[in-house]
């Protein structure tokens, strides 16, 4: 992940307990690097992209102050790539709190920063990583892909809202009738879509889910680097992202998913 070939720190997420019948799930480490965008090297990319050909999760951290994007956490596999963007932390962007399933996304944004963005071959890189073939999943997705466009001219390809895809999956009599945000299903509701049925503290052979930890980690998005907690909340909702996509055959469940492409 770094030129120096560095021992990266390791988490454990804590929001699924995989009981017997995952146990992976309960063992699986996950490396992690954190990184400031101006110290990204193209080589930790390419690394990065070498070892994660299937779908990435990706979630962001937002500044409290001035809701501008102030970091984004990317897991493939057992790695996690956390790039910092301190210098777009001053950005006042306006609320990043609507969740909404894609649309528009983009004329939004173009409406909302017209500036010139200065370059860096730093977003270069972080393009490819966002162009990723096998697909871009996240919650939430819109207010994301906004951010990313309108703070740091960066395009999602193969982009998939989980929430959105999972909908489409549902009975014609079991999905949300009004078509608004708050009809959407929240992280929670779509992890234990993904899952199965098994939802509670408690561990047993099943898949379990815990509630309250998932519940608290998606209900905060803002990120203050150096703070150990909103390091690992972050990166535990993108870990989450990417084990939805690629639970079990979560690659054929959302196989058929819209995609959000921005090119």
């Amino acid at each position: 992940m770094s030129t120096t070939r560095k021992k990266l720190p390791i988490f454990s997420q804590t929001f699924i307990d995989g009981g017997s019948a995952h146990s992976h799930i309960n063992t699986q480490k996950i490396k992690y690097h954190i990184i400031k965008e101006e110290n990204l090297e193209e080589l930790t990319v390419d690394r990065f992209l070498e070892l994660n050909a299937g779908p990435l999760g990706i979630s962001p951290g937002y500044d409290q102050q001035t809701k501008a994007l102030a970091a984004l956490a990317i897991v493939g596999g057992s790695l996690c790539l956390v790039v910092e963007f301190p210098e777009n932390r001053g950005r006042k962007n306006g609320p990043r709190n609507r969740r909404a399933n894609g649309k528009g996304a983009k004329e939004e944004a173009d409406l909302e920063s017209k500036e010139p963005k200065e370059y860096r071959p730093q977003r270069e890189w972080l393009q490819r990583i966002l162009a990723q073939p096998a697909g871009i999943f996240a919650f939430d997705i819109a207010p994301l892909t906004l951010s990313l466009y309108s703070d740091l001219n960066l395009l999602i390809h193969q982009g998939v809202d989980i929430q959105s895809a999972l909908e489409l999956m549902l009975p014609p009599d079991e999905r949300p009738k009004g078509g608004g945000m708050s009809d959407r299903k929240n992280p929670l509701d779509a992890i234990v879509q993904c899952v199965g049925e098994g939802v509670g503290e408690g561990v047993g052979e099943g898949v379990k889910v815990h509630t309250s930890i998932v519940n608290g980690v998606f209900g905060d998005l803002f990120y203050e680097a150096g703070d150990k907690a909103k390091e690992l909340d972050m990166m535990q909702r993108a870990w989450a992202a990417h084990f939805v996509a690629t639970f079990e055959n979560g690659q054929q469940t959302f196989d058929d998913a819209p995609r959000i492409d921005l090119r």
